[in-house]
This record gives C-alpha cells, structure tokens and sequence, in this order.
C-alpha cells in the first residue's frame, strides 16, 4: 500500500501542478471568441457555456489554478502530505462535479484524481477521524528517514530538488510560451473584429439589408484563429 500509495503521489502532484499553471497563466480556457460573443445565448452547449464562465474572469480563473498548484506543493513532503491530499480531494471534486454537471468529456480522469487523493489518505484515515470528527488526541506521526546514512540522504534530498527545481520550471516556462503563442498574450490578426456589412453587391445588384434574405453577408467576423 506504500509503495502505491507513494507512485499515486508523484504521477498526482504532477498532474496538479500541469492543470494548476495552465489556470494560473488563463490558457485551459480559450478566450472567449467573437463568434461566441454572436451567438444566441440558448445555441450555446452546457460545456461551452462553462467554459465561457470560466473564461470571463481571470481573477476566479487564477484562484482555481492556485488552489491546484499549492495541492500539488504540498504533496512534495511527507509532512505536508495529508494536508495536500485534503487540498487534492476538495479541489478534484469540485472539478469533478463541474465536468458531471456541464458535460465536459474527462469526467472518469477527474473522478480518478479525486479518487487518489482519496487513496493517499487511506493510511492516516483514522487520525484524520480522531482529529477532525471525534475530537481525540493525536499523537504526531513520526516520519523516518528514507536512508540511515548521512551521504545517502543528502544525495537523496539534492535528486529531489532538482527534480522540484525541473518540473517547476517545465511547467511554468511551457505555460508562459504557451499564453504568448496561443494565449491571451498571442497577437491578434491585423483586421480583428466583427464588421457590419453597409454594402453587399451581388451579380452587379445591391442587395438590401434584408433578415429574411439568406445571401446577403449581415457581418463580417475575423477571429483570432
């Protein structure tokens, strides 16, 4: 069960960090579009009308984002762990409820993250319900050494930072590069924007701006892809 319980904590914190600073440089949820700005509010699909509400503010965007990332923080340390398996728990079942309810096509990989965080409690269960439910004294739990050579940890703790150090900084330069090429910090096409058609020639005949006439262009949309 430890040594489970230990490679559902690594492939986790990792999962965690990847979704939580793509949340936090605003690029998991596509800018809203000027044909979604267009479009009748009840032509919408509950995915697209979600992704539109996240969309809208960067501020509740970035909270959610920072709400994953510090879960995947915490798991990094065995001290820390029971507190980032909590975190992991109350955020993936939002998230999980979020993808049920709106219809967003990763419903079992969220549920199976839950799930994990779930798995990762399983060994500090009971001192969790002493603790949080029954209100019993805890005795604090003692975290032995991976090594009982000196020279053994201390190349053991410089591999981890450097691990922490490498999927910090692949995380968050690929989310940097990827809000400058496709994100909100990508540049936009020179004739950007929604045109109002004034005059609309069609075999030498103008054509009137009639709603019921289906061949004349009513606006003319240059998007951002």
């Amino acid at each position: 069960l430890s040594s489970s319980s230990a490679a559902s904590d690594v492939y986790k914190r990792q999962t965690l960090l990847s979704y939580g600073f793509s949340k936090v440089f605003t690029n998991q949820f596509s800018e809203l579009s000027l044909n979604d700005l267009l479009k009748p509010y009840g032509e919408s699909s509950p995915m697209g009308l979600m992704w539109n509400f996240m969309e809208f503010s960067d501020s509740y965007t970035i909270f959610s984002g920072l709400s994953e990332v510090f879960a995947g923080i915490f798991l990094l340390w065995r001290r820390t762990l029971v507190l980032g398996a909590l975190f992991t728990v109350g955020v993936m079942l939002n998230v999980f409820l979020m993808n049920m309810s709106y219809d967003i096509p990763v419903k079992l990989y969220s549920g199976h993250l839950m799930f994990m965080g779930l798995f990762l409690l399983i060994l500090d269960g009971k001192r969790i319900v002493n603790f949080l439910i029954l209100n019993k004294d805890v005795v604090a739990k003692k975290i032995m050494p991976h090594f009982k050579k000196k020279g053994w940890r201390i190349g053991a703790l410089v591999l981890k930072y450097a691990f922490i150090v490498f999927i910090f900084y692949s995380h968050i330069s690929g989310a940097y590069e990827g809000q400058r090429k496709w994100g909100k910090k990508a540049p936009k096409p020179a004739l950007y924007g929604i045109y109002e058609v004034e005059e609309f020639v069609w075999n030498n005949d103008t054509l009137p701006p009639l709603k019921t006439d289906t061949i004349r262009w009513d606006k003319l949309v240059v998007d951002k892809y």
